[in-house]
This record gives structure tokens, sequence and C-alpha cells, in this order.
């Protein structure tokens, strides 16, 4: 099977993604990827790369969770953001300090 190929940057990186997947789901995997790292830019004060990618990705396993297990993921809103900005901050925190 062909290899796709897509390129895409994301937190002034950029990366590039080969698979045998159709162009176009790549193309939305990363864009929402992009957008979920966004919004963790937008309502943190975190300005690290690297802890954004991290908000970012346990935002994404929380959805995947939930769909996993029957439940619709929450509605983003200002409140449930902070709720969920102040456990991974707190999260981040315990990992700096076991590093």
């Amino acid at each position: 099977m062909k290899k796709n190929q897509l390129k895409f940057e994301l937190l002034g990186t950029q990366f590039v993604i080969q698979s045998e997947e159709e162009l176009e789901y790549l193309e939305r995997i990363s864009r929402y990827l992009i957008k979920k790292v966004n919004d963790v830019n937008h309502n943190t004060t975190i300005g690290e790369p690297f802890k954004l990618a991290i908000l970012a990705g346990l935002n994404i396993v929380d959805e995947l969770f939930k769909a996993r297990n029957g439940k619709k993921p929450a509605e983003p809103d200002e409140e449930s953001n902070v709720d969920i900005d102040e456990i991974t901050l707190r999260m981040i925190n315990k990992i700096d300090k076991n590093l």
C-alpha cells in the first residue's frame, strides 16, 4: 500500500507523518491535535511547548476514555477548562518533582 506523507507545524516545530492512512484522515487528525494544543494555549498561562503538548494530550486521552465508556465528553466551558487546567498543572508539577 502507498505511504502518504503530511507535513505540519505545531508549537514552532515541523512534523512529518508517514502512514498508509488516507491523506485526508492525516490532515483531519493533525488539525484536531493543533486545535487541542491551541485551545490549551489560549486557556492557560503555560508557555512551554512540552507542557502545552502534555496538557493537550491529557485532554485528548480524557475524551478517548470517556468515548470508550460510552460517556459523552463534557462541552468545553470556561469553568471546566479551569478545573482541567488546575488538575493538569498539579500533575505536571508532580512529574517535574520526580524528574
